[in-house]
């Protein structure tokens, strides 16, 4: 296949492709205790992935000017706190192995640049993607889908069926994250798979109308 005709496919990170549910809630536990503030549920917290981070915290934190500040003292402490625990998802790594043979890569996450660099070397998947877009949540996510040509979104998150539609992406949702099924379903993903693993079947079935191969 030329590179005219390779066609794009865009991924979310957390809770798509990586297991990051450890790393975030025992970073946010870490920058929120030591502000004082015990009561948020590690559930509250996971229930967060996929927003961006100042929407998470603004949910526990009443002052608005704290927010940055708290924001900045995550992504100080994630490195050495949370990066250690990160994993790939049952179905990820064969999931990119398989389109990385006809299709061109891309990353498009609500986490900011350089941690999705840190996250993809971590596990050894930043060999598969073209480009790494940071920094985009929910519509936001259709600049970058467009710009690159995406035919196709996957990801867990609400927000990222918002994105795809927007962009006028063929949209996949995973339940491998900790959006509920009725969440993603009111989004109307064009496809909705329990997890990666299921990717494989579900894309020989699919591949010639939806990746245009």
């Amino acid at each position: 296949m030329s590179e005219a005709t390779v066609s794009v496919v865009g991924f979310d990170l957390d809770m798509t492709l990586v297991n990051s549910s450890e790393a975030i809630s025992a970073t946010m536990k870490h920058v929120l205790e030591a502000r004082g503030i015990s009561h948020v549920t590690k559930q509250e917290m996971l229930r967060t992935i996929g927003m961006p981070l100042r929407n998470a915290f603004a949910l526990w934190l009443q002052e608005e000017e704290l927010l940055d500040e708290i924001v900045a003292e995550y992504r100080a402490a994630f490195d050495e706190i949370g990066l250690p625990s990160i994993h790939l998802l049952p179905g990820a790594l064969d999931t990119l192995t398989l389109l990385a043979r006809s299709h061109k890569l891309i990353v498009v996450s609500s986490r900011m640049q350089p941690s999705v660099v840190k996250i993809l070397q971590q596990t050894e998947i930043d060999c598969f993607f073209a480009v790494v877009v940071g920094g985009v949540f929910g519509e936001d996510k259709a600049t970058s889908l467009i710009q690159h040509g995406a035919v196709c979104y996957i990801g867990d998150h609400q927000g990222d069926g918002r994105g795809a539609k927007a962009a006028g992406s063929y949209s996949i949702a995973v339940l491998s994250g900790h959006s509920t099924r009725e969440e993603l379903s009111a989004e109307e993903p064009d496809v909705m798979l329990d997890s990666l693993e299921e990717f494989a079947s579900w894309y020989e079935e699919n591949r010639q109308h939806v990746f245009r191969c």
